[in-house]
């Protein structure tokens, strides 16, 4: 598989080879570092090259050891139900943002309602002239703004 972009370090001198390495492990540890800060979670990076035989853990060895452990200490059904696969993440990300896109459609209707009340109210608008969706949402208008009024 030719991957376009990524270059093998088969072919190169060792130390070039662990320059290599490093600046991937870098480009792994601020992202990794700045979702552990974000989201208020404890991440470790375990990466082992068989080759090299090396090893490199991040943020460092015990803390890695300690994660992994607390992982593992979890009941496997319980594992299984916290893990998101790509299918679950998509399905939830397209949730939301169904929700987000109704909410914000909401209020657009709330707020397109408010300002034909007003030109309603200042006669710059006939009551005539409406059709049925708009005196529907003034219904809808009224009725919340009956609920407001009946909390206080």
């Amino acid at each position: 598989m030719n991957l376009k972009g990524v270059r093998t370090t088969s072919n190169l001198n060792p130390y070039a080879k662990k320059a290599i390495i490093e600046k991937g492990l870098e480009s792994l540890r601020k992202p990794t570092n700045d979702l552990s800060i974000l989201c208020d979670i404890e991440i470790g990076l375990i990466v082992f090259a068989p080759r090299e035989n090396n090893t490199y853990t991040w943020p460092s060895s015990t803390k890695a050891k300690y994660i992994v452990r607390e992982y593992l200490a979890f009941p496997e059904g319980k594992r299984l139900n916290n893990l998101v696969n790509r299918e679950k993440y998509l399905q939830l990300t397209a949730n939301a943002q169904e929700e987000y896109i109704n909410k914000v459609e909401q209020m657009a209707e709330e707020i397109e309602m408010e300002n034909l009340f007003n030109q309603l109210i200042k006669e710059a608008k006939a009551f005539d002239e409406l059709g049925v969706k708009e005196i529907n949402g003034l219904k809808k208008l009224f009725v919340v703004e009956m609920i407001k009024l009946e909390e206080r």
